[in-house]
């Protein structure tokens, strides 16, 4: 069967996901665990202001249920910390304690040291080449940034 272009890109692009995660994700199923208690570290430490738990579900993908859960966990073992909101005190926002800090940035390097050895295939203007496409697949051509 002769496959269209249209397909032949869909199918490239579930390689390149499946590739990502078995470069870009440990089997270790502690490391598995942690997965997205340190995507919420990592999300918090690129925000310069505290936020609410709501900002972070379209970036986490889970449940408001299971994220109250890890926020909970991760607040015991002293990575975050909750404060009342100053314009509606039923409100919490959260921010990242000092050792928080230096958790995301672990992870942060670890992630940087995985996409460089994934990405290292590719010179710098293959990768300014595939931003541009996937930001027109995404449509958000107008907020690519520069690299």
């Amino acid at each position: 069967m002769n496959k269209s272009l249209d397909q032949q890109i869909f199918f490239k692009l579930r390689q390149v996901k499946k590739e990502l995660q078995k470069n870009c994700t440990s089997s270790d199923p502690q490391a598995k665990k942690a997965f997205h208690r340190n995507m919420i570290l990592m999300l918090l430490a690129e925000k310069t202001h505290p936020v609410h738990q709501k900002e972070l579900l379209d970036d986490i993908k889970v449940s408001p249920s299971t994220l109250s859960e890890m926020v909970s966990k991760l607040e015991r073992d002293g990575y975050i910390r909750k404060v009342q909101g100053e314009k509606d005190k039923r409100t919490y926002l959260l921010l990242l304690t000092e050792e928080g800090k230096r958790q995301a940035e672990n992870e942060a390097a670890q992630k940087r040291k995985q996409w460089k050895a994934f990405f290292g295939k590719l010179d710098p203007q293959d990768k300014r080449n595939l931003i541009g496409l996937l930001d027109k697949l995404i449509g958000d051509e107008g907020n690519a940034k520069d690299i």
